[in-house]
């Protein structure tokens, strides 16, 4: 198989869950055109994940996600460990001291199975990615500059070429 060179490809990227969304969406942030393929023929429905932190609101927001997933989710502003024998709080953290380090001083709790509409449909609506679900990598052959993956759609088997 030849290479070739200064072809515009859209980046694969194999799995829809909430990393594969994610970066999906920083790419189209910066333009570039992805494609996702995901096994599964739909999103999770099951609860997986659930806590986010300050710092992956931060992407969210960047992403233009952040009020989104908010939304959705219920805020913590307080974290620690309860005594199982005494059910008395120890060691209880206040995140409003993270105040001056980032606009998200907590944490929230929303599970996996919620989040991942909300990335894919952030997604869709930014008109650079194709979110292909009951799509399976088999295998791919690499190149210099591009890769070649043979996938596994409900088409059958398909040949897609990505950067």
């Amino acid at each position: 198989m030849q290479q070739s060179s200064n072809i515009q490809r859209p980046v694969a990227i194999v799995g829809a869950g909430p990393i594969g969304l994610i970066t999906a969406l920083g790419l189209a942030h910066y333009g570039i055109a992805s494609v996702v393929f995901e096994d599964d023929r739909q999103l999770s429905l099951e609860t997986k994940a659930g806590t986010i932190l300050s710092r992956t609101l931060e992407i969210f927001h960047r992403y233009g996600v952040a009020d989104k997933v908010l939304s959705k989710a219920l805020r913590v502003d307080e974290i620690g460990e309860i005594d199982k024998k005494t059910q008395v709080s120890t060691f209880p953290v206040k995140l409003n001291v993270l105040s001056d380090e980032t606009q998200y001083p907590f944490v929230i709790n929303l599970p996996q199975q919620d989040l991942e509409p909300v990335l894919a449909q952030a997604a869709k609506d930014s008109g650079l990615v194709d979110l292909r679900m009951n799509s399976k990598l088999e295998r791919y052959e690499q190149f210099d500059d591009h890769v070649i993956l043979i996938v596994n759609s409900p088409n059958g088997q398909e040949s897609f070429e990505a950067s």
